[in-house]
This record gives C-alpha cells, sequence and structure tokens, in this order.
C-alpha cells in the first residue's frame, strides 16, 4: 500500500513538471510567432517608405510629420492586436556628422510593430543626395 502512494506522488510530481514545462513551450511558441509578425509588419512598412524614397522626383513625399506619421497608413490594416508607429526626423533633429554630409538631405526613419511583450523596432536612413 506504501509502494503505491509513493509511486503515485512521483507520478503526479511528473505530470506537474510536464505541465509546466509545456505551458512554458506554448508562451515561448506564441511569443515567436508575434515578434515574426512584427517584423513582418515593420519591414512592410520600410519597403513602402523606401519605395517612396526611390521613384525619381518624389523624394519630398517622404517628409516629417507629426509624430507619429501616418506614411504607412495606405498599407492594408495591421493584423488584428498589433500596432505599428512610424516616426520621421529630419536632418536637423539630429544633426550633420559621417551619415549625413553637408548638402545631403537626410531623414532618420524609426518604425515600431507590437503586440503585448513582443516589440520590433527598425532603424533606417533615407539619404537624398
Amino acid at each position: 500500500m506504501i509502494e503505491l502512494v509513493i509511486v503515485i506522488v512521483v507520478v503526479a510530481i511528473a505530470a506537474v513538471a510536464i505541465g509546466s514545462a509545456f505551458a512554458y513551450i506554448a508562451r515561448a511558441q506564441s511569443l515567436s510567432s508575434d515578434l515574426q509578425r512584427a517584423t513582418q509588419i515593420a519591414q512592410e512598412c520600410a519597403d513602402h517608405i523606401v519605395g517612396r524614397g526611390r521613384k525619381p522626383g518624389t523624394y519630398a513625399q517622404v517628409i516629417p510629420v507629426a509624430s507619429p506619421s501616418t506614411i504607412c497608413n495606405a498599407l492594408p490594416a495591421t493584423t488584428a492586436g498589433f500596432t505599428r508607429v512610424v516616426n520621421i526626423r529630419d536632418q536637423a533633429a539630429f544633426g550633420a556628422g559621417a551619415l549625413c554630409a553637408a548638402g545631403w538631405t537626410c531623414k532618420h526613419v524609426e518604425i515600431i510593430a507590437r503586440r503585448g511583450g513582443a516589440v520590433v523596432t527598425l532603424n533606417f536612413m533615407l539619404i537624398n543626395y
């Protein structure tokens, strides 16, 4: 009888450990999925902005506006629960230097996509020289 009780206790402890491991793995997979989707959302917006800047004569369309920018609002809506914020700053906001030589027009673009604990920040610079 005592052996049976000991076996039941050991099996119960093992079941709790397996249950917690399963919950941890499920949370990790959910976070990984959210990070991948947030990365896709940020990259989609970055491609849109770079495309607008590359079209001949349209660099001026990538202008800094009140933060956050609405430049990516023309894209399809983000997946439910995700948010996308775009901040665009002119050269005057970060000064000239090695990345932005005198006579060039530079814009720093920051795209933040998030859902819960999954946050992806994408930074790049547009340079018109």
